[in-house]
């Protein structure tokens, strides 16, 4: 019997999860961290959280990869905790411009500037993301959607 009932509560997570990320909305993120132009998505949830996923590409290498949760503390304020494959981590507070836009600044662990812009189009990000000294950031109308020079 109670193995049963842990069946079937699995089986409800199981269910909840798909309802969730069926309701989710999907959003592009471009970040810069150090030198290097990130891209990816973010699934943000109804319950005002999110995740977020980003990653410099394979053309980088070695490539950075940076995965985490989005929280959303006030109407106009979110905390970002990401952590990348390089062993630093990223904990910024974003300004939300809308439920589904918003943009961070701040350091990543190892003391390297970052930025990063949520639910914006490249043409928009580009605005808010501060590029490395020396170098540009540049909105392209197609996928990649940017690149740093």
């Amino acid at each position: 019997m109670v193995a049963l009932a842990a069946l079937a509560g699995s089986g409800c997570a199981k269910l909840e999860d798909r309802a969730r990320l069926y309701l989710a909305s999907s959003v592009d993120v471009f970040a810069v961290v150090g030198k290097q132009l990130l891209m990816g998505e973010a699934q943000l949830y109804s319950d005002r959280t999110g995740t977020i996923a980003l990653s410099t590409g394979l053309s980088t290498q070695p490539p950075l990869n940076c995965s985490g949760r989005l929280s959303r503390t006030g109407s106009t304020e979110a905390a970002l905790d990401l952590r990348c494959s390089d062993g630093s981590s990223l904990s910024l507070s974003a300004a939300m411009l809308a439920e589904t836009q918003g943009y961070a600044y701040g350091q990543s662990s190892t003391g390297t500037a970052a930025s990063l812009t949520l639910g914006l189009a490249s043409a928009r990000a580009v605005a808010y993301l501060r590029a490395p000294a020396g170098q540009q950031l540049l909105a392209l109308p197609k996928k990649p959607f940017m690149e740093l020079n």
